[in-house]
């Protein structure tokens, strides 16, 4: 997957992988040496998505984000 299509599966992988995005997205980060800082844009959601109680999927359908999950 192409560097800059990466955060349209993380949401997808996060799920199957029963991790938070921002969990998923560090350690692609890490991996592909993406620019310093690129996994925050996914903090924020993820904790969104921990405190809510529900999976990604349901969380990103009940917000109407345009995630795919």
């Amino acid at each position: 997957v192409p560097d800059e299509e990466i955060g349209k599966h993380l949401f997808w992988l996060s799920e199957k992988l029963g991790r938070t995005p921002f969990s998923v997205a560090f350690q692609i980060a890490a991996i592909r040496e993406l620019q310093d800082g690129w996994e925050e844009q996914f903090r924020e959601i993820s904790d969104n998505i921990r405190l809510s109680g529900l999976s990604i999927s349901d969380y990103l359908t009940q917000n109407g984000t345009g995630h795919n999950a």
